[in-house]
């Protein structure tokens, strides 16, 4: 994983010249180790990345054929007896910070804030799919409906990163030691 990810960072460097791209990595680690914490998939994640030189965008998709976050959520409800909800009820507890289905410590429900934050900050949106529910983040607010894919298995989220908004790279200078 680290050396996919160190791979698709330095791709997309090329194209994105002077440009920090550190939360790309940040990005791709947590959705993949989502997929790997939650999902129960029977594969691993799959994981599409396309830069887009006329909107000067990146556009990254890491989908897993698992059980999708809200039949997760609401297994997870089960477990500790409490009432089953809707599966947009179900999206909306997953994605506030500190709420996990399962107690991680490199982690701890702190993926999907990390990536809405992120992609809030670079006023990006990020389009989630599980099961039967759809959302649209946009910097303000996240927009639910019903998922397009009939008997859809597993979560997709795509983000859109606007390379425009990254921060630039710091530019370290280095020290010749020798008198």
């Amino acid at each position: 994983m680290n050396y996919y990810i160190s791979k698709t960072q330095e791709f997309f460097q090329s194209y994105c010249v002077k440009k920090d791209l550190g939360i790309l990595n940040i990005t791709l680690s947590e959705l993949i180790n989502d997929v790997y914490d939650h999902s129960k998939s029977p594969i691993d994640s799959l994981v599409f990345s396309q830069f887009y030189p006329h909107s000067n965008e990146i556009k990254i998709a890491v989908s897993d054929l698992g059980n999708g976050i809200p039949r997760t959520a609401n297994s997870y409800f089960n477990n500790k007896g409490w009432n089953q909800v809707s599966q947009e009820k179900a999206l909306k507890w997953a994605l506030k910070l500190n709420n996990t289905t399962e107690s991680l410590p490199h982690n701890a429900g702190r993926g999907l804030d990390t990536i809405c934050s992120f992609v809030s900050a670079n006023n990006g949106i990020w389009i989630l799919m599980s099961n039967q529910i759809r959302m649209e983040g946009l910097q303000t607010q996240n927009n639910f409906s019903q998922n397009p894919i009939e008997y859809f298995i597993g979560t997709v989220i795509e983000i859109t990163i606007k390379v425009i908004n990254l921060e630039d790279q710091e530019i370290i200078d280095t020290i010749d030691w020798d008198f």
